[in-house]
């Protein structure tokens, strides 16, 4: 005799396992401690990502974060050489996705270098995120709104390291010697380039947006 059809109890169960509801949270844990334990190789963190991308877009809101803490975190690294090749992963993970996680980045990014020289690499991070979002938007004529959602936090950033804190760590020899995002702040560029992306009216004053040509005074030598 034919046997009846199986109820899909089973198929469902093995849907979620498939796609768990904590597996985001598990899996960024797991990604954390492997970033902990060793740099994370950015080639690999670069395929993931590109995987990611073209995986439907639960599984890609669920795990890209992940992908971007872990690369955050390891910032944190003494090694220069370690903080550039981060830089670099950092540049093309936005290029690939653009400015949909520029808050969630910029937060983390605030959350995850708070003291001494980390507070250098992150005036010098945010940099990077904001030039990789104004190269893609040339490219791609689009997604200049990006930092609209993020602009808070931005500022946060930017106030802090050229009043706060960091201006006075980069009078210090020792310091500047030894942290070479430390040479030159660069919050006065990304101050101009988030005024020109901006859709908010009000970031846009002509007295707020620093004429190009004073780029070059960016380091505070006063």
């Amino acid at each position: 005799m034919l046997r009846e059809p199986r109820n899909d109890h089973h198929s469902k169960n093995a849907q979620k396992r498939n796609y768990p509801k904590k597996s985001a949270n598990k899996n960024s844990k797991n990604l954390m401690h492997n970033a902990n334990q060793g740099p994370v190789r950015i080639p690999v963190a670069m395929a993931l990502a590109r995987l990611l991308k073209k995986a439907p877009e639960e599984l890609f809101f669920r795990h890209f974060p992940a992908l971007m803490l872990a690369l955050i975190e390891q910032l944190r690294a003494r090694s220069q050489e370690t903080r550039n090749a981060t830089y670099n992963g950092i540049r093309d993970m936005l290029h690939l996705v653009g400015g949909r996680f520029l808050f969630y980045a910029v937060t983390e990014l605030n959350r995850a270098l708070r003291k001494g020289y980390q507070l250098q690499v992150r005036q010098h991070a945010l940099h990077v995120m904001i030039t990789a979002l104004k190269e893609q938007k040339e490219q791609n004529a689009s997604g200049s709104g990006c930092v609209d959602s993020a602009m808070h936090a931005i500022m946060d950033i930017i106030l802090d390291d050229i009043l706060g804190e960091p201006k006075n760590h980069r009078k210090i020899q020792a310091i500047v010697s030894s942290v070479k995002e430390a040479r030159q702040s660069q919050s006065l560029k990304t101050l101009y380039m988030i005024c020109n992306m901006s859709h908010i009216p009000s970031s846009k004053p002509s007295l707020f947006c620093l004429p190009r040509r004073n780029n070059n005074t960016d380091h505070e030598d006063d």
